[in-house]
């Protein structure tokens, strides 16, 4: 793995000028660490590189050098990778009035200049999270480029003590407990960034569903990052950047996800280290992603030697669904084994059998990835005959239905149209036209779909993609448990007038009636409140289903699998505006088209499931249409449940 065309800005503060802010031990370590990594390992230029310490790591400092080293410099292009990297205190204060965030909180990073609540000096604050997100959003948009890392081992909790009594870390706690509370208007001309629908930039704290980097933290925000001793230096250093340095020293041949990084870290004790962004399935150091990677589950072994799938009935899976076991998240590698699912539970599945009935013990970490739904969901029928398509097409056409197994939902030939989901009509030569006779799909969106070219390859991709989004659109938990115990709302949005760099607030009551919302073509913004009425908490994910083009859209899914749950009991996610967890969505139509009709789809359960598996992308290359418009291991047996709202777009008065 190599990244020469990279540039890092790695920030290490060992010690603060404010006598009530407690010195650390490790923080420059870790700065060098990451510098000879990138130097050594990676092959980064050291002129590319700066490192700020100490007394050079000022607020002033930190910002600027965020300028200098990356927003104007010349010579990173759009696909060069960018570096941020912190070690010292963090904190966590009270939002100044006016900043809505999810518990009225707003973390930081604490330059070498802070003050504290005890100093007689003229106040210097903390870089607060939403300062972070402006400029990163600022860099990205300027380099046209959102290759962007950042590092950050420091607390994101205030709560802390600042040293631990543990046997097994009896050293320094990075989180400074007496940081104050910012101005409302600090650093705001960082906050003036445009998006690419030509509005201002509505700042929200944390960095939460980030389109322009990926965040890599040390801890959860109610948790300590602690100092450790690095066996090999001997020197301190922050526990998670040795796991990190550590890890990527044995891994640094190989090409890697972000995701997958954090999975094979050591436990940290204490510490649940986090991975943030949008962009959390590329490859390390690059906006590559890796698609395949969010097909696969992790696998663990068990005792027994059973193999048991972090996946299960939330995610579709049922007893008979047939898995592959990988040690890397790649189809084109050599399975270790093959099993089927026995005991299905609603996170996970237990496969009792192998290909190699003497393999005993398999290495770690381990993925599976279906390779045969066993769910009847799952299957698209499809009707053709020679009365539909040419005798040409029809002779291709047949033998599309002699395997057609893939790692994705299936498809197979109906009787007749009255048992087909959809029917292959020939169209102008040597196209075809899909007709949509499902019921529930025909009765909300247009029966007739662009026309496709007939060769086996597009057609069999089209039906794959039809019977993915067929599947997980009609998923449902069969007992409905909680249902009434949560509920959805749709809002127009608007801007706060006279402040330019507020989220987004309400501009209308729900909009929903009986699950389903009739909108203007219009490029109004709107906004979703998930109100938690039960006595649990839930991890929500959100998907928009776009039936034009059979494309499924995350507009909100948990940032990291080892975040506690963010949809907690009696409270509420608004999505879009106020906290903004998610950029607004608009809704249009392309030209001359009358209406449209999309679905909003809720799964939400106790405990985190990986979701990603669910996304597709659209098998039409087309312009603006009604979509959405985004800027940016369990134990035991959780409750799980699903949402489903119909949306329509239309050009005609919506009264």
């Amino acid at each position: 793995m190599q990244t020469s065309n990279a540039f890092a800005l790695l920030i290490g503060i060992d010690r603060y000028r404010s006598p009530g802010i407690k010195d650390l031990s490790g923080c420059v370590s870790d700065a060098n660490s990451y510098r000879n990594h990138l130097i050594t390992s990676l092959h980064v230029p050291e002129e590319n590189i700066l490192c700020l310490t100490n007394e050079a790591a000022t607020r002033d400092g930190i910002l600027n050098a965020l300028r200098s080293q990356f927003l104007q410099n010349d010579k990173i292009g759009p696909e060069d990778a960018m570096i941020f990297g912190f070690a010292g205190h963090g904190a966590q204060v009270e939002a100044p009035d006016g900043w809505v965030t999810d518990d009225m909180m707003s973390e930081t990073i604490c330059p070498h200049d802070e003050s504290s609540e005890d100093d007689d000096v003229p106040h210097v604050y903390g870089i607060p999270d939403r300062t972070l997100w402006g400029i990163f959003h600022q860099i990205a948009q300027a380099k046209d480029n959102n290759n962007i890392t950042v590092i950050l081992d420091c607390c994101n909790s205030g709560s802390g003590t600042r040293s631990s009594d543990d046997e097994e870390y009896p050293f320094n706690v990075r989180s400074h407990d007496k940081a104050l509370t910012p101005p409302a208007d600090i650093d705001k001309d960082l906050w003036n960034v445009n998006t690419s629908r030509g509005v201002q930039f509505k700042p929200k704290s944390g960095f939460r569903n980030m389109a322009s980097h990926v965040l890599l933290a040390a801890c959860r925000q109610d948790e300590r990052a602690r100092e450790t001793l690095n066996p090999d230096t001997k020197q301190m250093s922050g526990a998670f950047t040795n796991a990190l340095l550590r890890t990527l020293s044995q891994i640094s041949a190989k090409k890697i996800t972000y995701q997958s990084l954090m999975e094979l870290l050591p436990r940290l004790k204490g510490q649940h280290p986090q991975c943030e962004g949008d962009n959390k399935h590329c490859f390390l150091f690059t906006a590559d992603a890796n698609e395949e990677e969010k097909r696969f589950f992790p696998v663990k072994q068990l005792k027994s030697g059973k193999l048991q799938v972090e996946a299960g009935s939330l995610q579709g899976v049922v007893r008979g669904t047939e898995f592959q076991i990988f040690s890397e998240r790649n189809s084109a590698s050599t399975p270790l084994a093959v099993g089927h699912a026995t005991t299905v539970r609603s996170m996970n599945s237990v496969l009792a059998s192998h290909t190699d009935s003497s393999v005993t013990s398999l290495p770690s970490p381990l993925y599976g990835l279906v390779t045969r739904w066993e769910n009847p969901g799952a299957t698209l029928l499809v009707y053709f005959d020679n009365q539909t398509v040419t005798p040409e097409q029809y002779s291709k056409l047949e033998q599309l239905f002699v395997n057609p197994k893939t790692s994705r939902a299936e498809y197979a030939r109906a009787t007749s149209t009255l048992d087909a989901d959809v029917v292959l009509h020939s169209f102008s030569g040597e196209m075809l036209q899909i007709e949509r006779v499902d019921p529930w799909i025909g009765r909300h969106a247009a029966r007739m779909l662009k026309p496709i070219p007939s060769d086996p390859t597009t057609v069999s991709e089209v039906l794959v993609a039809a019977a993915h989004f067929k599947f997980h659109l009609n998923r449902m938990n069969p007992e409905e448990p909680l249902k009434e115990l949560v509920k959805l709302e749709l809002h127009r949005l608007k801007e706060v007038e006279g402040d330019a760099y507020a989220p987004y607030v309400e501009d209308s009551p729900d909009l929903l009636e009986s699950g389903q919302a009739v909108l203007p073509n219009s490029s109004a913004a709107y906004g979703m409140t998930l109100r938690n009425l039960s006595e649990f908490d839930f991890f929500p994910c959100l998907f928009y289903f776009d039936p034009s083009d059979y494309s499924i859209s995350p507009w909100y899914l948990p940032p990291s699998n080892s975040m506690a749950a963010p949809w907690r009991s009696k409270q509420e996610i608004s999505l879009g505006y106020e906290n903004c967890d998610a950029e607004p969505m608009t809704f249009t139509l392309e030209d001359g088209e009358k209406s449209d009709t999309g679905f909003l789809k809720l799964f939400f359960s106790q405990q985190y499931a990986e979701m990603a598996h669910v996304e597709q992308n659209g098998v039409f290359d087309s312009d603006e249409k009604p979509s959405l418009k985004m800027g940016s291991s369990s134990r035991g047996e959780h409750v799980w449940d699903t949402l489903t709202l119909t949306l329509t777009v239309t050009s005609a008065t919506v009264v």
